[in-house]
């Protein structure tokens, strides 16, 4: 029994020899690497995008086993990443402020304790839109054309639509989706809706950087309103005013004159609602006033508004304009003539209309006085003083009032001043040509000379030496000293006869 177990236990051996060397010769099984595999749509894993714009949907699983201890990295900003059952998922869209240029990033992860990876391009592009010979000035509707030129984009790619905004209205820009290349000029004519002054242009796009030339544009209408109450003023001092309630949302304004000739310009291009010209210049009508958005000769011109005559304004006279002239020295007894002028005091185009004023020279006055004498428009008065020393010459004027039919004082008054010299006559005595008359006085009776005797000198012709009623003798005076010599010889006689009677 012992050897039968021994038997069997050999041959248990032997089998199990015999299959050991079986498997042996057996191929030992290989286990294969595992890996990330892109599951998402082909070509994901290599995508071209603008900045803002979404990526399309990245996926990742392994071959194998279970994916654990994902990581992602080297994508651009705004791209993210998560584990969805197992897998990788990358989406999102590339931020405002990613460079443009190629982000090549790395998944990672372990299956099996293994590590495995995959890769993956993401391109990000950041064009830029460029609105380029924008004017500062547009009409609506009919604007120059504009340029919006495209450029850093991505070729055989849709760009969108561009809006653009004009005071508060909006035109759509449409790139064209099936261009090739990477630049794209595209001309479009802006053609604003509304009317506004001073309107941003603004551009907008997830996928543009907007670059704005003229960020600040005036839109006119091409129909502006005609100015209003138009009027024209003569002043009567060889000048003109046009006048009219200005109008909103207007370049500015042209006066014109429909005969002289034809419709010729006057003033192109007023930009206030007044203008003053010489009436010289002006001719004489009729005229009318347009306002315009275009050049002044160009296109949007209102409607023209016809302007009425001229309407003369009253002269209102300004007394500080009176004025006079006089010497500011003379002899005594020297007359001078005296000039003075009143404001207004001859209407500047001949004629005259009620509520018109003047002031004429009325008087004058200084130590004498006396009135001014008018001719052709001239106030003219010869004055003479007679008194020497300082004196003020004092000119009185009449402010006066044509009522329509004749001139009226008002009886406003204005005065103007001068202080004047007078200086002494010089003096010119001459001889006397004529002989002292014989005295009839009798001997020792020297009373009968008296200082009366000499006021029955005659009075000198005029223009001649003054007479000396003084009775002392004066230079030049013959007659005195020979009265008094033969008076004295009388009295000497005397004496000597009287001594020789004793």
């Amino acid at each position: 029994m012992q050897k039968t177990m021994q038997k069997q236990i050999a041959a248990l051996l032997l089998c199990f020899a015999i299959l050991a060397a079986l498997v042996l010769t057996l191929p030992l099984p290989v286990h294969a690497a595992e890996s990330l595999s892109l599951i998402s749509e082909v070509g994901t894993d290599d995508q071209h995008v603008h900045v803002g714009e979404a990526i399309t949907s990245i996926e990742y699983n392994s071959s194998g086993g279970t994916l654990i201890q994902q990581s992602v990295s080297g994508l651009p900003d705004g791209v993210r990443w998560i584990i969805s059952n197992g897998s990788v998922r990358i989406f999102g869209a590339a931020a405002s402020n990613v460079t443009a240029g190629a982000y090549s990033y790395t998944v990672t992860g372990k299956v099996l304790s293994e590590t495995v990876t995959a890769s993956g391009t993401i391109t990000v592009y950041t064009p830029t839109l460029n609105l380029t010979n924008v004017p500062a000035e547009m009409i609506q509707g009919g604007g120059p054309i504009c340029y919006a030129q495209l450029t850093g984009g991505i070729p055989n790619h849709p760009y969108g639509t561009v809006t653009l905004s004009f005071a508060g209205a909006s035109d759509n820009l449409n790139f064209d989706t099936n261009a090739s290349g990477s630049s794209i000029t595209h001309t479009h004519a802006f053609l604003p809706k509304t009317v506004g002054p001073n309107q941003t242009i603004s551009a907008s796009n997830p996928y543009f950087t907007v670059i704005q030339d003229a960020p600040s544009t005036t839109v006119y209408t091409t129909s502006p309103q005609t100015p209003g109450s138009p009027t024209a003023t003569d002043h009567r001092d060889g000048t003109v005013t046009f006048n009219w309630t200005p109008v909103s949302d207007v370049k500015g304004y042209n006066i014109r004159t429909t005969v002289q000739p034809p419709t010729a310009q006057i003033v192109a291009g007023a930009t206030s609602n007044s203008v003053t010209l010489s009436k010289a210049d002006v001719g004489s009508g009729p005229y009318e006033i347009q306002s315009y958005v275009a050049d002044s000769d160009g296109g949007g011109i209102s409607s023209a508004a016809a302007m009425p005559t001229f309407t003369a304004t009253p002269i209102t006279a300004n007394a500080s304009n009176n004025t006079f002239v006089a010497p500011t020295s003379v002899d005594a007894g020297d007359a001078f003539t005296l000039n003075a002028t009143g404001d207004w005091q001859t209407a500047p185009d001949g004629s005259v209309i009620q509520g018109d004023e003047r002031y004429i020279p009325k008087s004058w006055s200084v130590n004498s006085s006396g009135t001014f004498t008018e001719n052709a428009g001239v106030y003219t008065a010869n004055v003479t003083l007679d008194t020497p020393g300082t004196h003020t010459l004092t000119v009185t004027y009449l402010l006066q009032r044509f009522d329509g039919t004749a001139w009226q004082d008002t009886g406003d008054i204005d005065t103007k001043t001068q202080i004047i010299t007078v200086n002494a006559a010089p003096s010119s005595s001459q001889p006397s040509s004529s002989s002292p008359a014989p005295s009839s006085s009798k001997p020792g009776s020297s009373s009968a000379v008296s200082s009366s005797s000499s006021s029955a000198v005659p009075a000198a012709p005029s223009g001649a030496a003054p007479t000396n009623t003084s009775g002392s003798p004066q230079t030049g005076d013959t007659a005195l000293p020979f009265a008094y010599g033969g008076l004295a010889l009388l009295s000497a006689l005397g004496v000597v006869l009287a001594r020789r009677k004793r």
